[in-house]
């Protein structure tokens, strides 16, 4: 048995172990001020545009019209513009779909821009017209009119419309997707906004 190898992997352990205390303890020494700082209750008078990052991934079925039901997903990004006061929201985005199992256009772009009025309970229904360009299979340019219902935009439902020609024929689809803003996520646990004109 060779004792000195057996030696040198416990000292490799034991040293690995301790580099692993260090870098936790620096974690929570540098994020744990930082999070509670940002946590404290806002002082001075409201902000009254509050805007914030948003990365949301969305998955559900799209209903093509002479087409089996389809597996769609959404990865959407963009920004969250809230004026507290009159509780507005504007949400410029842009956006990748993947649509399975299809031949016709199984990827897509898409830019929109959405309007939104969020309720004092931190709901929020938006209307988001988009362009959709396929960049796969028959490359065409459509339109898809969303309307999404979020709490607080972490959670979203969507419901939407998507034509998309293809080969001279109009094709019509019909999708609901559900969502998690991870963006949005991140913004409430670091620095939650500042939304207190909303109530006054």
């Amino acid at each position: 048995m060779d004792l000195r190898g057996l030696e040198c992997s416990g000292i490799a352990h034991t040293m690995t172990t301790k580099v692993a205390i260090v870098l936790i303890g620096m974690f929570t020494v540098l994020l744990v001020p930082s999070v509670a700082a940002a946590r404290q209750p806002p002082k001075g008078p409201p902000p009254n545009v509050v805007t914030l990052a948003s990365l949301r991934g969305a998955a559900g079925v799209s209903f093509p019209a002479s087409v089996s039901n389809v597996l769609t997903v959404d990865i959407t990004g963009g920004v969250r513009v809230i004026f507290p006061r009159s509780r507005l929201v504007l949400l410029p985005e842009f956006g990748y779909t993947y649509d399975k199992p299809t031949q016709v256009a199984p990827h897509m772009l898409t830019a929109g821009f959405g309007i939104g009025r969020m309720s004092r309970n931190a709901m929020t229904t938006s209307w988001i017209p988009r362009l959709v360009a396929s960049v796969s299979g028959d490359q065409r340019i459509g339109v898809r009119n969303e309307v999404m219902m979020d709490y607080g935009g972490l959670v979203t439902v969507s419901l939407a419309h998507q034509y998309l020609p293809v080969n001279s024929s109009r094709r019509h689809s019909y999708r609901i997707t559900f969502g998690l803003d991870m963006g949005m996520l991140f913004n409430m646990f670091l620095a939650p906004p500042d939304l207190r004109a909303m109530h006054e």
